[in-house]
């Protein structure tokens, strides 16, 4: 949540030794009510509830706080059930705000040690699938899962939870490396999945990220057919499920060195993204204002109750002086009704704007209920979604940083563009002070000398044509063996279209010396013509070879 419209809640929060409270909620009030009233059990509920309401606005750190106050309270209780579910939803927090996976480890392990004191068996169950996660996370490679995915997946299978069932298959998807082993398991999803009479969503966003191990590990295995017809198994509901689809597709077709294909999917999958988080923003605004709003009404309610408590107290003064008024005023009759009728009919106002005042509370107070209600359903979809996006946006960093580093490699073309840029700088700046000059010729000389003649300039220009045309100038050099470095250098630079005068610079010899290479070359070679026609020809053929097998 952004900071400068949170601040003024955290400003109501208290930071003591009570603990981190929000005091416009009830359950806030009941937390501080049993602080100081007893019993301890009841106390330790309030915080674990007070807790839940924090995690769900938001308030990470104060949910953190309000269920470690909690934590001592239950163990002096004995509430085994409790004290795990409390282990669980700390360790919850560290995995998903803290962001410290040991933490959440050693806090899954605790809770796993309370259910199976109380024999709790569907906890144990959840608990032990929690913790072979948490090991998969902090290292694929480790064995120490096995165990508890092994005992997670018995008792879901004893107990037919087909959720929990599908939730170690696809533990077991992520970790297998086999791919006879793979398709076994994913039979037996496919199985369950059948067998389910109404799937829910979880249920299908589970079989799909089976689909997706298998079609990864079938493209890294080079068996893209059947990669393909995983990929084809996804069930598309969403924007997120065609997410992952372009993105697997995009791996797919970069393993078979389609650039343009890879490109389009990564593309389409980028911009999907872009649109998934503009849309979660989006929302995430309009959940940031409606709470702005009801923080607005949260102060007018607060102000109405003020008005309230002053006119009662008003209220109270008039009849004091009322009454006071009466008695002294008792000898003068006529004067003392007088006064009373008019301490009556100002009694009747106040009265009606205290009953007009407390409408406008009750309505107030209806209106934040409803703003709290639809808030709440709101928090609780943008944290669905938040836990959706954090997944695919990890697997789009990955593919972004392949990417970026395929870009490094163009650096040579930008280099040879920059010293280009320069030099037509640098010749325009003589031009235009030497215009006229006889000096003129000799300082363009001069200065396409020192730069094209550079060593570096010709190694550049060679990497530049090498990635222009790759494969190019191997295959020349697998069929004529005999070309040294000076040749295939001479043939970049006749490739690239330069003139004999420039050619002769960058090369740092004379235009008849760099035409007698070049018939040197020629007979080398074995041609009876001229090398440029020859060479022309082979690029011709190549861009038909590579425009050839870029349609097919």
């Amino acid at each position: 949540m952004p900071t400068g419209l949170s601040t003024p809640c955290c400003v109501l929060r208290q930071s003591t030794n009570a603990g981190c409270l929000w005091p416009n909620t009830a359950i806030a009030e009941a937390a501080d009510y049993y602080r100081r009233k007893g019993p301890e059990d009841r106390l330790a509920r309030a915080l674990v509830m007070h807790g839940a309401v924090l995690s769900e606005r938001g308030d990470a750190e104060g949910a953190m706080f309000a269920y470690k106050e909690a934590e001592p309270l239950l163990e002096r209780s004995g509430d085994l059930e409790q004290l795990g579910l409390l282990n669980t939803r700390i360790g919850e927090l560290y995995q998903t705000s803290a962001v410290n996976d040991s933490a959440a480890l050693a806090r899954y392990c605790r809770a796993l040690e309370c259910f199976e004191k109380a024999k709790h068996h569907d906890h144990q169950m959840t608990t032990y699938l929690s913790i072979a996660k948490m090991l998969f996370v902090l290292d694929s490679a480790d064995n120490n899962a096995i165990p508890y995915l092994e005992k997670g997946l018995s008792m879901a299978e004893a107990e037919h939870d087909t959720l929990s069932m599908l939730s170690a298959y696809s533990l077991y998807a992520f970790k297998e490396q086999n791919t006879a082993n793979l398709v076994k398991l994913v039979k037996k999803a496919e199985q369950l999945y059948d067998g389910i009479p109404a799937p829910g969503p979880m249920e299908t966003d589970i079989l799909n990220s089976i689909y997706y191990c298998c079609a990864e590990l079938f493209i890294n295995s080079d068996k893209p057919d059947s990669a393909r017809m995983f990929l084809n198994c996804i069930r598309m509901r969403d924007e997120v499920d065609s997410l992952g689809y372009y993105t697997v597709m995009a791996d797919f077709y970069e393993r078979e060195d389609n650039t343009k294909k890879a490109t389009e999917y990564l593309r389409t999958a980028n911009n999907m993204t872009l649109r998934i988080l503009k849309e979660g923003y989006d929302s995430r605004l309009v959940e940031i204002e409606k709470k702005y709003d009801n923080d607005i009404l949260s102060e007018r309610l607060k102000i109405a109750r003020n008005r309230i408590l002053a006119l009662t107290a008003l209220l109270l003064l008039a009849v004091t002086v009322s009454l006071i008024i009466y008695l002294a005023a008792r000898n003068r009759a006529g004067k003392r009704e007088l006064a009373l009728r008019d301490a009556v009919n100002d009694l009747q106002s106040l009265r009606a704007d205290l009953l007009s005042k407390r409408n406008e509370a009750e309505q107030l107070q209806s209106v934040i209920h409803e703003k709290e209600t639809a808030l709440g359903n709101l928090k609780k979809q943008i944290e669905t979604e938040e836990n959706r996006h954090n997944h695919e946006a990890k697997e789009i960093r990955i593919l972004r940083e392949s990417l970026v580093s395929k870009v490094s490699s163009n650096q040579e073309l930008l280099s040879v563009n920059a010293e280009m840029l320069s030099m037509a700088k640098t010749l325009a700046d003589i031009c235009y002070v030497y215009e006229g000059s006889p000096n003129m010729p000799g300082k363009v000389e001069d200065v396409l000398k020192s730069t094209l003649s550079d060593k570096s300039t010709s190694d550049k220009i060679q990497k530049m044509f090498e990635l222009a045309y790759p494969g190019f100038m191997d295959s020349l050099s697998k069929e004529y063996p005999s070309l040294n470095d000076s040749d295939r250098k001479l043939t970049a630079l006749v490739c690239c279209g330069f003139t004999p005068n420039t050619a002769s610079i960058i090369m740092g010899t004379g235009v008849q010396s760099l035409n007698a290479r070049k018939y040197r070359l020629a007979r080398k070679m074995g041609l009876d013509g001229r090398i440029s026609t020859f060479l022309k020809k082979r690029l011709s053929e190549y861009n038909l070879q590579t425009s050839q097998h870029a349609e097919s």
